[in-house]
């Protein structure tokens, strides 16, 4: 019976993303009714819904309660690999970034990006909040920390649709040439489902990057959450030598 079941909401998953694309759906087109497509395909309205519930959360279909199921844009597609800043990866994808200054400020650093950053106790860091949206839609949650002695006053020179990384190669002569990262999974806080538009609760990418310069000195530390429903994240898989 299980395996009956996944066929069907498997089944009514294929005719959706198929009607979508033989009727050149849009971002924003809606759907038909719900009455309307279980008569059509003989589905269920449950296994309609189950259909509809799982493009909702992979982010091909968006719901407005009393109103109805629409067409959802493209998820931006975020590389893991190489050092581009949001601003030119967005740019290059055709997409619109914007970016609010939540807060640019300097703060202690504390023992652990002492050892990180090899800076000396009692050592300041510029920290920067950002909230960055795509195609107008709150996307990002992004918290950067540079170390003070590198970039003096760098939280003056920081505003609304600023990429950091193009600061610092202009103001600071300060050039990022590789880095690492890590991703996972987080959930969103009070704050955060604010900002971003989600539930409290709601699952959210967890990342962490680190940037450094051609001497290889670590110049930037940043973690982000981000809405998976608007930004998948890819990586390319290269084989090695064979023996």
């Amino acid at each position: 019976m299980e395996d009956a079941g996944y066929l069907s909401r498997q089944g009514a998953w294929e005719n959706l993303l198929a009607m979508i694309a033989e009727q050149g759906l849009r971002p924003g087109d809606r759907l038909p009714p719900e009455r309307e497509l279980s008569e059509r395909w003989s589905l269920s309205r449950g296994t309609l819904r189950s259909a509809v519930a799982a493009l909702v959360r992979e982010g091909r279909l968006y719901t407005l309660h009393g109103v109805g199921t629409f067409v959802a844009a493209p998820r931006f597609e975020r590389s893991l690999q190489g050092l581009e800043s949001l601003s030119e990866s967005v740019a290059r994808s055709g997409r619109r970034l914007s970016t609010s200054l939540l807060f640019a400020r300097e703060v202690p650093c504390d023992a652990a990006f002492c050892t990180a950053f090899a800076l000396p106790k009692g050592a300041e860091m510029t920290e920067i909040i950002r909230l960055r949206r795509i195609d107008d839609c709150p996307s990002f949650i992004e918290t950067a920390y540079v170390p003070l002695t590198l970039a003096p006053e760098l939280a003056c020179r920081m505003g609304d649709d600023m990429s950091l990384y193009g600061v610092l190669e202009s103001e600071y002569a300060i050039a990022l040439r590789d880095g690492e990262q890590r991703i996972g999974i987080t959930y969103a806080s009070d704050e955060e489902s604010r900002l971003l538009g989600v539930r409290l609760g709601a699952p959210l990418f967890w990342v962490e990057s680190k940037a450094r310069d051609a001497e290889g000195r670590l110049i930037e530390f940043c973690h982000a959450v981000i809405r998976p429903d608007k930004v998948s994240m890819s990586s390319v898989l290269r084989g090695g030598e064979h023996g």
